[in-house]
């Protein structure tokens, strides 16, 4: 259920449009490429961070803004990948009427997995960069306002970095303060001893 690699093929072509949108927008080089998604997974978007951005970033460390797609700056195409969310939200609806409990996270491991395997055929054909420029930049799959990055980030970075590039990430993922700390566990109830009379 859920299943979206039929559109795979034209996902591909619509966020590469909407990256060669980026590169025209930006002034100067890209240092950054996402898809991006939310919590329920019914969008999808591409997003581009630029050189100057990260240069003239002052709100913290720098691998703030490197590493972190909610930061970014370059936004250009989107009409390319309207057809793409149309079939998401239209999948989305229609798996509302499942009666099973699995089928939201079904539809998220789909859309989640339709993000990694876009820019996976995109680092495949060398858009983002020769394997000698890749250290350059950083490829990701994203979701906003989510703890998912956190729990998926570093095996998605995995399958799109090089080496030097995804262990650097994985440093920033696993000690950013981005994310509160998750709340201590409740302590256990003392069961209350029953009164004899």
């Amino acid at each position: 259920m859920g299943d979206l690699s039929h559109v795979l093929d034209d996902a591909t072509g619509a966020v590469r449009r909407a990256f060669d949108a980026c590169r025209e927008a930006a002034e100067g080089e890209l240092t950054g490429y996402a898809i991006t998604s939310d919590d329920s997974a019914i969008t999808f978007v591409p997003i581009a961070a630029s050189a100057a951005a990260a240069a003239a970033w002052t709100d913290g460390p720098a691998e703030d803004f490197r590493f972190n797609p909610e930061e970014w700056d370059v936004q250009a195409g989107l009409d390319h990948v309207e057809p793409i969310e149309d079939v998401i939200v239209s999948t989305y609806e229609a798996a509302e009427d499942d009666e099973s409990d699995g089928w939201h996270r079904a539809h998220r491991d789909a859309v989640y997995e339709l993000m990694v395997g876009v820019l996976e055929r995109l680092e495949a054909d060398h858009y983002f960069g020769s394997p000698a420029d890749r250290e350059a930049t950083v490829v990701l799959a994203w979701v906003v306002d989510s703890d998912v990055p956190r729990d998926r980030g570093a095996e998605w970075s995995a399958r799109l970095n090089p080496p030097a590039v995804h262990d650097r990430f994985v440093t920033w993922l696993t000690t950013t303060d981005y994310w509160p700390p998750a709340p201590p566990p409740r302590p256990a109830k003392k069961a209350t001893p029953r009164r004899r009379d």
